[in-house]
């Protein structure tokens, strides 16, 4: 099914093995320098997964959910609240600035 919306396994959550490794060593210095584990950007990260539920509860009854946009949508907002100081709120507009 990955590949044939993504066109393989590809990124930190969707690829394996040594791949896989490689990316998250990068992925964590990268994310260090940024103050990971600092209760600040904590903070905003759990700001994000506490939005990201809530819409996933909010469309629990809806016969389908675009899960990969949410997801996208969640993850932008972290990366941007880290360093423009502000998020998506959810809506398509994301889309555009993609």
């Amino acid at each position: 099914m990955d590949n044939f919306f993504r066109g393989g396994t590809l990124g930190i959550v969707f690829t394996e093995g040594e791949l896989w490794q490689h990316q998250r060593r990068f992925a964590l210095s990268v994310l260090r320098n940024f103050g990971m584990g600092r209760n600040l950007m904590e903070q905003k990260i759990l700001d994000e997964i506490v939005a990201f539920t809530e819409t996933l509860s909010k469309d629990a009854n809806e016969p389908s959910c675009d899960l990969p946009w949410r997801f996208e949508v969640c993850v932008g907002s972290i990366i941007n609240a880290m360093l423009f100081g502000y998020r998506f709120e959810g809506d398509r507009k994301f889309d555009t600035k993609k």
